[in-house]
């Protein structure tokens, strides 16, 4: 797209460019202008050819409205006869013009198309992505879920076991002592005798 941009007069605004006159953001102040002239000239058409368009197209938009086609026709060409300047070379000039602005147009619908079909893929290949992913995470809650439900099983049945043998505590009650040992620390039950 880089090639299109070259179409386009002036650099990125400055950030006071980028504002209008009241400060505040502006799109037309952001907006790219278009150069035609930089498409005409990369196209071989010469500044004596856009003049001469040019003048045409000053004559044909000063003509008066309501005026019958062919009267406006007899005008402008009286016009360009007058300054020696062949109709032949204006619609020429303005031909090659207009050829110019369709191959700029193609050049752009084709950079578009490929920009578009490459998006379209990286889309796809992110949506793929995004499937596996997801497709990971519902293995992974599904695992969990397996491994969680089969440890609880266990559980359930190993319990019982902890709470045959659990002995009730009483905070109140002295660990038992030996008679001849009765300055050593109190020794746990599996230890004693």
């Amino acid at each position: 797209m880089g090639f299109l941009k070259s179409f386009f007069s002036g650099d990125e605004p400055t950030e006071d460019e980028a504002r209008g006159e009241d400060g505040e953001s502006s799109a037309k102040a952001q907006a790219p202008v278009f150069d035609t002239v930089r498409v005409f000239e990369r196209a071989g058409i010469d500044a004596e050819q856009r003049r001469i368009v040019e003048k045409a197209q000053e004559l044909i938009r000063a003509l008066p409205e309501g005026t019958a086609p062919a009267t406006n026709r007899r005008i402008v060409e009286a016009s360009l006869n007058a300054f020696d300047v062949s109709i032949d070379r204006i619609v020429e000039a303005a031909s090659d013009e207009i050829r110019a602005l369709e191959q700029l147009v193609n050049a752009s619908h084709e950079d578009t198309e490929r920009a578009l079909a490459e998006g379209r893929t990286r889309v796809a290949e992110l949506e793929a992505e995004i499937a596996s992913a997801r497709e990971s995470m519902d293995d992974a809650r599904e695992e969990h879920r397996v491994l969680e439900a089969a440890a609880r099983d266990q559980i359930r049945g190993i319990e019982p076991i902890t709470a045959f043998f659990e002995r009730p505590t009483d905070a109140h009650t002295e660990p038992e002592r030996r008679v001849d040992d009765d300055d050593s620390p109190p020794r746990p039950a599996a230890e004693r005798t």
